[in-house]
């Protein structure tokens, strides 16, 4: 049977994919796509990492404006407290109170002029928490171990400083931070 149409009935048996090769299609496919998870969560580790940081230079930028906008003001009434929306002008961005934080403390080791008064230098910090809360409450959002881990490993080149909470940043000495800190942090002056 060596017609046309007896080739053609052989040719049409062959073209179809057997089951084996269809399942190591599909192995294959979830391999790649697993591998891809794996990259893209990596990715977004070191994205998420870098927003933080230049969030934290964003405000560290308009604390030093607002300083140099305003020369003579009394710091007295910031002392203390968060005051970032004092500098929210200067920001490209709105403050978010629940996690960007600028403080301003009175530097207690120097001081002193020449004079009969005293001059006090001023530590000005802008921190940020790595969780944030939901309105009206719920469980907080945490930052993933692996932006921790990048933010971290970036603490010495961009002089991020951290604590474990917002109250612990002031009560101990400045720290580089750890992936284990929920507050990071940069020295404005």
């Amino acid at each position: 049977m060596n017609t046309a149409w007896g080739r053609r009935v052989n040719r049409s048996k062959r073209l179809g994919f057997t089951l084996v090769e269809l399942l190591i299609v599909i192995i294959i496919i979830g391999i790649l796509a697993g591998a891809m998870l794996l990259v893209r969560q990596s990715g977004q580790d070191s994205a998420d990492a870098t927003v933080i940081i230049n969030d934290l230079r964003t405000m560290k930028a308009a604390a030093l404006m607002f300083d140099a906008d305003n020369p003579k003001r009394d710091l007295t009434p910031l002392i203390g407290v968060n005051s970032i929306k004092q500098i929210e002008k200067f920001m490209d961005r709105p403050v978010d109170e629940t996690r960007d934080f600028l403080y301003i403390f009175p530097d207690m080791s120097g001081g002193g002029g020449g004079g009969s008064i005293p001059t006090f230098e001023f530590k000005w910090y802008v921190l940020r928490m790595l969780y944030t809360l939901p309105p009206g409450g719920g469980i907080p959002m945490m930052a993933t171990e692996g932006c921790k881990k990048k933010l971290a490993d970036m603490a010495e080149s961009t002089a991020l400083l951290g604590a474990g909470d917002p109250g612990a940043f002031f009560t101990a000495t400045e720290r580089p931070f750890v992936a284990t800190d929920m507050v990071v942090g940069m020295r404005v002056k």
